[in-house]
């Protein structure tokens, strides 16, 4: 007892943490939760008799000019506000990821607050996307702020980004354990124990604290049973082949879209006001398109969307939602892609039916969903974990790895790996070299200086004093002080200058230029500053102006080895 008592106390940074972790569950649980019911009741408020765009039976009460004007008014709406946050543009998961990856953690929190407001619009105007992008984005944001506020190291705060984003995910579809192993796999980028603890704590804490609040309903119920043969093989192969292909001709109809919208070269602001126009005009062709979609789920699960209307949904679905993300409306793309996938399962069943092939119609719909959701968000094992969720039955669980497990590979054999990275290559941002310079960015020089006395030298000294300084020294580099101005020399710059010298020639150290580190300078910084020159050792000075020793090259590329090598540890789990 004593022991464990006294463990507990070396390691009572690890016990802090994840009280945070609980806490901040807890807040982005209820968020989330409180997004998602004033979206429903804004969306109730703007399309009566739908039900928050669930149940489209009494739309056509709506008058067709309302029903096309409402996600164009949104659509002007969400521009002027996306016009006030940072860059001019909605931020969501990538930013997230991009966030971990490359800034420590650090985040904007002012973007967090104006994207929930921007997706709330949106989701109830009838914008063809999901809520778990803007839940996500707005409780990171919030996340990174009270790590700021808090002075946490950019470990602990990129940890706590992954635990608000589970707590929000797992709020959204109801699904705990997914949404713990979604920030996992997306936002975080790896697993390990001291990753996975705190996440693991704020998605519980989570869900138990708006379980006792409000009751969360199955996302989607079904009752089924089968027994697995041999010939569902080769249909679960077809489905996740699809649902891959369905993939990247998403993210490739996205890019096209975005493209024709900067062809019309409206201004920044109304670009998702004609959007809007667009995806009003696909909700006049078929209003279950229009919203989250998770009523058009309910009625393909069912059956009482299906045959040909299916296969119209999927088409009109898909534009609808490219049109949505690539004309700067707010809000994810995981809920639409459930749809998508629910959709392309029952095409898959009509079709085969056409030819006279039986096949299940409740399976091809459920794997479809997961295979597709796997490969445009990138997140094969979470999306599995979620089909067990959100369906309450084992029974899906070894269609569902195939099915993923093929639309992952069409994913990896295709230009970009998820829908997230396709953004973020957009961007300019490469995750793998963003982790690397993320792991430079949290070490500092400070950490590797060598100290090295002042070399007292007079302010015009001779060749041969300085080689004198050189010998006696056995350094590589001389700093010296003259009236509080350093100089330094470094050995192989000063071989080439002293070579065509005789040894009485004399040198002004006055022109000899100091470039210098401060202690708190990262790795990043110190090998951008020996890449800009040819030494092999720069003086370290802090802010006050006063000599702390010398860092050398192979110095610093020794501990960023030592640096990669942890972090690669700590993805793969082994600490």
């Amino acid at each position: 007892m004593v022991k464990l008592t006294a463990r507990l106390l070396e390691n009572r940074s690890v016990l802090y943490l994840a009280l945070i972790a609980i806490v901040l569950g807890v807040f982005a649980s209820f968020g989330t939760r409180l997004f998602i019911m004033a979206t429903q009741q804004l969306a109730e408020l703007l399309w009566p008799g739908t039900n928050g765009l669930n149940q489209f039976v009494d739309i056509g009460a709506i008058p067709a000019w309302a029903r096309l004007s409402v996600p164009v008014v949104g659509g002007l709406l969400v521009g002027l506000l996306v016009y006030w946050l940072p860059d001019r543009r909605y931020h969501g998961i990538s930013d997230v990821m991009e966030a971990v990856a490359a800034r420590g953690g650090r985040m904007n929190a002012r973007s967090g607050v104006g994207a929930i407001a921007a997706a709330t619009i949106s989701l109830s105007s009838g914008a063809s996307m999901g809520r778990e992008g803007p839940a996500v984005h707005f409780a990171a944001s919030f996340a990174a702020y009270l790590s700021e506020l808090l002075k946490l190291s950019p470990r602990q705060t990129m940890t706590l980004l992954g635990c608000a984003s589970a707590a929000a995910v797992s709020t959204a579809f109801n699904a705990p354990l997914a949404g713990a192993l979604f920030a996992m796999e997306v936002v975080v980028g790896q697993y390990s124990m001291a990753v996975f603890a705190p996440i693991a704590l704020a998605t519980t804490a989570g869900y138990f604290a708006t379980l006792s609040w409000d009751h969360l309903e199955t996302w989607l119920p079904v009752e089924y049973t089968f027994d697995w043969s041999a010939s569902m093989l080769w249909q679960m192969l077809l489905v996740g082949l699809v649902c891959g292909i369905a993939a990247q001709s998403f993210i490739a109809l996205t890019r096209r879209v975005g493209q024709g919208l900067a062809w019309l070269a409206l201004p920044a602001w109304l670009k998702p006001a004609s959007a809007g126009l667009i995806v009003g005009g696909l909700g006049l062709l078929m209003p279950e398109v229009l919203g989250v979609g998770e009523g058009a789920i309910a009625d393909i699960v069912d059956q009482r969307l299906a045959g040909s209307a299916v296969v119209f949904f999927l088409l009109i679905k898909l534009l609808a939602t490219a049109t949505s993300v690539a004309g700067g409306f707010c809000g994810g793309v995981f809920a639409p892609s459930l749809a998508l996938g629910a959709a392309i399962g029952a095409s898959l069943v009509f079709v085969l039916n056409q030819f006279g092939w039986a096949v299940d119609s409740q399976l091809f719909v459920v794997i479809a969903m997961a295979s597709m959701a796997g490969a445009v968000l990138g997140a094969p094992i979470s999306t599995l974990v979620m089909a067990i969720e959100l369906t309450k039955t084992y029974d899906f669980l070894l269609p569902a790895m195939i099915g993923i497990g093929v639309s992952s590979l069409v994913m990896q054999i295709g230009e970009h790996r998820s829908f997230f990275r396709w953004q973020l290559a957009g961007r300019g941002v490469d995750l793998a070299a963003s982790r690397d310079r993320s792991v430079l960015n949290e070490i500092s020089v400070e950490e590797i200086i060598r100290e090295q006395p002042l070399v007292e030298l007079p302010q015009s000294v001779s060749v041969q004093s300085i080689n004198r300084a050189f010998f006696t020294a056995k350094v590589p580099i001389l700093v010296g002080q003259h009236d509080r101005a350093y100089w330094m020399i470094d050995l192989p710059q000063w071989r080439q200058v002293a070579t065509d010298l005789p040894p009485d020639a004399m040198i002004n150290l006055e022109n000899w230029t100091l470039v210098s580190l401060r202690p708190s300078a990262t790795l990043t910084r110190a090998l951008e500053v020996f890449g800009d020159s040819e030494l092999a050792y720069l003086p370290i000075i802090d802010r006050h102006g006063v000599y702390r020793g010398v860092v050398g090259r192979e110095q610093i590329w020794r501990r960023a080895a030592q640096g990669y090598a942890s972090a690669r540890k700590l993805e793969h789990g082994v600490n």
